[in-house]
């Protein structure tokens, strides 16, 4: 019951009201992306707009353990629409790119490093062997 003079019953309250991600007046949902795929939006409509999808942008939710729950959905972070589906992106700083970079070139350099070690030993061996 309302307490500001215009009392109510809960009884009263009409029970055929549609579904909170459905409209009264049974549009269709659609997801909309710019040109480049990059998710824009909703909008409810009797026909489809172009760059639009009826597919939402959401996946699976998983519990702590990494496990799906059936039927229980979250929305993605940064979805791009690749023509079939909604892939989501994560978003990457400038500084954690570099460092990405840096980190896989420090790597590369060791692998070198530790290789032309190997063939200076491979080398050193045969060159012993030859001496003898």
């Amino acid at each position: 019951m309302l307490n500001n003079g215009n009392s109510i019953q809960a009884s009263e309250i009409p029970d055929n009201n549609p579904p909170l991600n459905q409209p009264s007046n049974n549009k269709t949902m659609y997801y909309c992306y710019d040109k480049n795929g990059n998710y824009t939006g909703f909008i409810y409509s009797d026909s489809q707009p172009t760059d639009s999808t009826t597919k939402a942008p959401v996946k699976p939710y998983r519990d702590e353990s990494g496990k799906s729950i059936e039927g229980i959905t979250v929305g993605m972070a940064n979805p791009r629409w690749n023509g079939t589906d909604w892939v989501e992106r994560t978003v990457v700083s400038r500084e954690q790119q570099l460092a990405q970079l840096a980190l896989q070139q420090a790597q590369f350099q060791a692998s070198q490093q530790k290789l032309n070690s190997q063939l200076a030993l491979q080398l050193a061996q045969l060159t012993a062997k030859e001496a003898k």
